[in-house]
């Protein structure tokens, strides 16, 4: 694999100000949505994120400058453009990773490398004490910071948890041998005192790794967290023989015992078993949930009716430690709510947990295009349930699709765009009852009021309860008031 540098050691970032109230020990988190870039009352601001715990206590985690000499520059950094929730200190207070690519080179007139910070948690909440910043050989332009995730090391042998995890970062815009944006992946070791040093840099030119580097590919736009040894990378603008943004799904697995990166898989429309053909602009791994079971595919043309969008399972095998394609989904399909209609783009948001039926888990799968009615781009979430081998079918646990007055708050109307984001928010694993996952919807073209002032302002909600106690849905503002174009609800949180 391809070491630009080795033994990166870590620098202290001190973070603007973060207002902070005693949150209880478990850390229970309630939201963690980013703004990464926002204009308020006509003045740029540095990206924030709204952090609440289950006492309703509120921060707002913000990066002013970050060291960059041009405060014009200060939104490019976009920080919380991705997030990552994990103890990574091992002390039993949730630490959040945190990055900010900034912004593509032609989007800004500074380009910067992209940053990624680590904030550790406490009994009063997330602390800008200790905060990191990972020292990086991303250049400008890379992006690094677009995504993240996190996996254990576990060995082969014994099957023992080493207390050192690796940590992987998306670079998208980062150019090999003069391809632009052909992307890489950044590789960092994680030690139970929760610092972060630098390994490797892994692209589709390094070994063992599937493919060819080619400009526009954005390799390591999408991360997916894999449990152990690896990660899952979506490359939804990869080529696929003549089909241009057909898209691919691929996972970089490392050795048990050497911790080396060995031999990937890689899964797009024309691999064996996998429904369908790649075509151009299906963009197959827009949307990738953890070990790479659920995958969307929003540009995927459903008969004539071009962008309706599909979502492919892919069932993880762990005797073999791999991954068997599974059926495809589309809103046509047998106990899937809907109809397939242009441009609804199914898929292009997913989320994996259990959702809607006790001890058997859904997808979350976002259409921000879907029309209601006739209201366009109101956008839908639909609960699918996947068969697992358990038996249980779709008939004993039946999809469901959210809508604004149907399954969450407010009224659809055009470009409300439900679904653009989805999430999941682990359950309590302490209830004596059946445990249910929330799952947290972005409603980021929300508008508020009729002025233009309250345009796009957003909304994040908690769709469902976290048991069966019946709660109804949440709808949660920006903490800093309602304000035009920061599109709340378009980035939460990765557990």
């Amino acid at each position: 694999m391809r070491r630009t540098m080795t033994g990166l050691a870590v620098t202290a970032l001190v973070l603007g100000p973060a207002s902070v109230a005693v949150a209880d020990s478990s850390q229970d988190y309630v939201l963690t949505v980013a703004v990464p870039s926002r204009i308020q009352d006509g003045t740029v601001r540095a990206g924030a994120i709204d952090n609440r715990t289950s006492r309703f206590n509120r921060q707002l985690l913000t990066e002013p400058g970050d060291g960059y000499d041009d405060v014009n520059n200060w939104d490019t950094a976009r920080f919380g453009a991705a997030m990552l929730i994990d103890d990574l200190d091992d002390d039993g207070y949730d630490d959040l990773i945190v990055g900010a690519p900034g912004m593509p080179d032609n989007r800004q007139a500074l380009p910067v490398p992209g940053a990624v910070h680590i904030l550790f948690g406490t009994e009063f909440g997330i602390s800008q004490i200790r905060a990191q910043r990972l020292a990086t050989p991303a250049r400008a332009g890379d992006e690094f910071g677009s995504a993240l995730s996190l996996s254990t090391r576990v060995n082969r042998a014994d099957g023992t948890t080493s207390p050192v995890r690796d940590l992987w970062i998306g670079a998208p815009g980062h150019d090999v041998d003069g391809k632009a944006d052909s992307g890489a992946v950044f590789r960092y070791s994680v030690d139970a005192a929760g610092v972060a040093e630098y390994i490797e840099t892994v692209d589709q030119d390094s070994p063992l790794v599937p493919g060819v580097a080619e400009a526009g590919d954005r390799f390591g736009e999408v991360l997916a967290a894999y449990s152990a040894n690896g990660t899952v990378v979506g490359v939804p603008h990869e080529d696929v023989g003549e089909a241009r943004d057909a898209g691919t799904v691929q996972r970089l697995r490392t050795d048990p015992d050497t911790d080396a990166v060995v031999a990937g898989e890689d899964f797009n429309q024309d691999a064996p078993g996998v429904p369908g053909t790649a075509e151009k602009g299906d963009l197959f791994g827009t949307a990738v949930t953890g070990r790479g079971t659920i995958v969307g595919v929003p540009g995927e043309d459903v008969g004539s009716r071009q962008d309706a969008g599909m979502l492919q399972h892919f069932d993880f095998r762990s005797a073999g430690n791999s991954l068997v394609p599974r059926a495809a989904y589309t809103q046509n399909s047998p106990g899937v709510p809907g109809v397939a209609e242009a441009g609804d783009r199914f898929g292009a948001a997913v989320s994996y947990g259990i959702f809607q039926c006790d001890e058997h888990s859904s997808a979350a799968i976002g259409a921000p295009g879907e029309d209601v009615g006739r209201v366009q781009d109101a956008g839908s979430v639909t609960l699918l349930y996947v068969p697992d081998g358990s038996g249980v079918t779709l008939k004993d646990c039946p999809a469901r699709t959210l809508i604004q007055g149907r399954g969450l708050p407010g009224t659809p109307e055009t470009g409300d765009q439900v679904g653009a984001a989805v999430s999941r928010r682990p359950g309590d694993p302490d209830r004596q009852d059946a445990t249910r996952d929330t799952v947290m919807v972005g409603v980021p073209g929300e508008d508020i009021g009729t002025k233009a002032d309250g345009k796009d302002s957003g909304r994040a909600v908690a769709a469902t309860g976290g048991g069966n106690d019946g709660r109804s849905p949440i709808s949660y503002r920006y903490q800093n008031g309602d304000h035009r174009g920061i599109r709340f609800g378009s980035y939460f949180v990765s557990w």
